[in-house]
């Protein structure tokens, strides 16, 4: 019996160590950085025919939390509130592990940008803009 036991155990432990690894699943955060309150709807698609899920409306600085169990691609649309609110923004969002997404206007457009994609677009605005200040003579 000991020995069947051990076998069994050996072939468990073999069987856990071949076994692919888990799938990356995590939150995901959809925040409202704009001035204006918006209406979030994600679209999925069952038996060929694409299905709204129910609207979010997210306030300015709002933010909604979402857990996944996998990595994945979301079709968000952002729209106006009120009866008939224009449709402000329409695409694709795609994470594989916890991510923040940002709602945010770019010139006269809105758009969804992965958060960390933003935040490096600031620091290198950031080093630009410190770049062109002419330089500052001190007096002796």
């Amino acid at each position: 019996m000991p020995r069947l036991l051990a076998k069994l155990l050996a072939a468990l432990c073999v069987g856990l160590l071949l076994t692919p690894g888990v799938v990356s699943a995590g939150w995901i955060t959809i925040s409202n950085d704009t001035n204006q309150t918006l209406v979030v709807q994600e679209s999925v698609t069952v038996n060929g025919q694409v299905r709204k899920c129910k609207p979010l409306k997210l306030a300015p600085g709002e933010t909604v939390r979402e857990f996944r169990q996998t990595g994945g691609t979301k079709t968000l649309a952002v729209s106006e509130t009120g009866l008939f609110g224009k449709q402000l923004f329409t695409g694709d969002v795609t994470w594989k592990d916890d991510t923040a997404f940002s709602i945010h206007k770019d010139t006269d457009k809105v758009k969804i940008t992965d958060a960390a994609t933003l935040a490096a677009k600031a620091k290198t605005a950031a080093a630009n803009q410190e770049a062109k200040k002419p330089d500052e003579k001190k007096p002796r």
